[in-house]
């Protein structure tokens, strides 16, 4: 039963962790961000990155027990040659139990699959993994991965290809402050960084924060920073600490980061309603002295979260936002209906 829940525990962090890299990916800049600090500079210098658009993944399934989201985007040569340029991008939280190139490798496969039926030249397809497990992880080729016990005259007939890795276990933190702008990006590799190391965490919560602050009134900052409000204390309760006892640990300039966050995301983001929801569940859960009450808190705020997305991005399918926000594509359909009967019959007093 330990190791059930032990499984159970790290499935759910992974998701978390997930959650939080996808939410980002959908900001185009974070993606770009990505390309223009990380990829080879041969690889660089050949792109028009002022062209760097999302591209729809709705036909990509996502096999070998993972989710797929929109986490590829599309940009082209500087040459002016007509090449469709894809960046396909997966995050790892920890080594995964077959080589990552499977994984990788049935996305691409599905890609130019998606070409072919629409008559379009094969895309010219680069990976990039994002990696901050807690084991070490070497980044190897297809074929010296699975195939580098075969003699190497075999070599050319198997499939091969590299990724891009970024192991973020091997960024210092000056590495991160110096070498990525301010911003969303540098935002999402903090929270990730030391996503086990809370103290740390909160102690680099200012850059995090300043990202958001400036640009509190973008309907994208404000969805990433309720976001990561909610990140942080998943992360809290899993570890079974409390705000309160963390924030006592934290620097003067860590604590004032994470109270105007906390600020903004309640009074601003999802008002007093939010706020309503999180504390009856609180009191629930001290007044019974059980999960319930917890639970009951986070369900209501995982509606509101939904509710939310859904009036910022009513364009979102059910899918993506379900995948998102880990609630169900049934509830996801239910609050999307509960909100065009509202835009019908008028403001609910509720």
């Amino acid at each position: 039963m330990a190791k059930k829940t032990s499984r159970s525990r790290q499935k759910k962090i992974a998701q978390l962790y997930d959650r939080l890299f996808k939410l980002f990916m959908t900001v185009a800049e974070v993606a770009q961000g990505i390309v223009q600090t990380c990829a080879p500079r041969s690889v660089r210098q050949l792109l028009d990155l002022s062209f760097f658009v999302p591209v729809s993944s709705a036909h990509i399934s996502g096999r070998f027990g993972v989710s797929f989201s929109d986490v590829i985007y599309q940009t082209r040569l500087k040459n002016g040659n007509s090449a469709r340029v894809l960046f396909l991008f997966e995050h790892k939280s920890a080594p995964p139990n077959y080589p990552v190139h499977l994984q990788l490798l049935d996305y691409i496969k599905q890609l130019w699959e998606d070409d072919l039926r629409h008559k379009r030249p094969p895309s010219l397809i680069i990976s990039i993994v994002l990696y901050h497990g807690e084991r070490p992880w070497i980044h190897k080729a297809l074929v010296e991965e699975m195939f580098g016990s075969m003699p190497r005259s075999v070599w050319p007939y198997i499939p091969n290809f590299r990724y891009i890795a970024i192991n973020l276990n091997e960024m210092t933190v000056e590495d991160i402050l110096e070498k990525i702008r301010p911003g969303y990006l540098q935002s999402l590799f903090i929270l990730l960084k030391f996503a086990r190391n809370l103290t740390q965490l909160g102690q680099h919560l200012p850059f995090v924060w300043a990202a958001f602050k400036e640009r509190v009134s973008d309907i994208r900052a404000r969805m990433l920073g309720q976001s990561t409000v909610q990140y942080i204390e998943s992360l809290l309760d899993m570890n079974e600490i409390t705000v309160s006892d963390w924030v006592k640990l934290l620097p003067p300039f860590g604590q004032k980061a994470y109270l105007e966050m906390l600020e903004e995301y309640r009074q601003k983001v999802l008002p007093e309603e939010m706020e309503r929801a999180e504390m009856r569940g609180i009191e629930k859960g001290l007044k019974l002295g059980r999960e319930e009450g917890r639970q009951e808190g986070r369900e209501e705020m995982l509606h509101l979260f939904v509710r939310s997305l859904l009036r910022e991005k009513p364009e979102w399918d059910d899918a993506k936002i379900a995948a998102l926000t880990h609630a169900s594509q049934e509830l996801v359909a239910q609050i999307r209906q509960q909100l065009a009967e509202e835009t019908t019959d008028g403001p609910s007093n509720n």
